[in-house]
């Protein structure tokens, strides 16, 4: 299980941005779509998730294909928020960041067509356990 994983910049009791966050924005300045979607099929599940929010961040219109494809993606990591780490998986966290994206940034996200198929797909994805 891969570690470093976190929602935002907030790591440590201090909350500081770890190293891993400088990379992430990196990503999104300098990596177009196409390198951020092979960076999402990367070998360390960390770097999947940064690049897959990359996408996000540039208001990608690959999102959803990536999302779709990763649905399944069990490779666990260590999510890190503050001082605090929770075990879960990429598949997981895709998901997540798209409804937090969604809810958050207006005019950036899943089209209602693509909401409605992801829901009726929810609904017939058993939730796999996070790797151990």
């Amino acid at each position: 299980m891969m570690s470093g994983g976190g929602r935002g910049n907030c790591v440590g009791i201090a909350c500081s941005p770890s190293e891993q966050w400088e990379y992430c924005k990196v990503l999104v300045d300098e990596f177009t779509d196409d390198k951020l979607v092979q960076l999402c099929e990367h070998r360390n599940p960390v770097v999947r998730l940064y690049s897959f929010e990359a996408l996000q961040e540039k208001c990608s219109d690959r999102v959803y294909g990536v999302l779709l494809k990763h649905l399944t993606d069990t490779a666990g990591f260590l999510q890190i928020g503050g001082c605090l780490g929770v075990k879960t998986t990429v598949g997981k966290e895709f998901l997540s960041r798209v409804d937090f994206v969604q809810k958050e940034q207006v005019g950036c996200g899943l089209s209602d067509v693509q909401w409605r198929q992801l829901d009726s797909l929810r609904k017939e994805i058993v939730v796999l356990p996070d790797n151990r």
